[in-house]
């Protein structure tokens, strides 16, 4: 009924299947820690600054208010630096 499941060991894999696993962990670890210092600067816009701007809200519009500002403002000045000209952002709509 139930077939037994091979367990494959990481020091039984051949040299390139190794070499892609470790490539594999380390772009996924790459993708989460940016996605975890984008939410850090989206979570610090809506935490710290916009208390702060509330009462300027009344009268204008302030781009500083809108969560993904910030991530936008940090995002330039890493694009300014050319090494990371090939890096961008896509702003997501509703």
């Amino acid at each position: 009924m139930l077939k037994s499941i091979k367990i494959i060991r990481f020091k039984d894999l051949r040299l390139a299947n190794k070499v892609t696993s470790v490539l594999l962990c380390v772009f996924m670890g790459g993708i989460l820690l940016s996605r975890a210092a984008l939410s850090f600067l989206l979570n610090y816009t809506n935490n710290q600054v916009q208390p702060e701007l509330l009462e300027k809200l009344e009268t204008k519009l302030l781009p500083e208010r809108v969560p993904a500002y910030s991530a936008w403002e940090v995002f330039e000045k890493f694009h300014a630096d050319p090494s990371y000209n090939d890096f961008f952002i896509k702003k997501k709509q509703l």
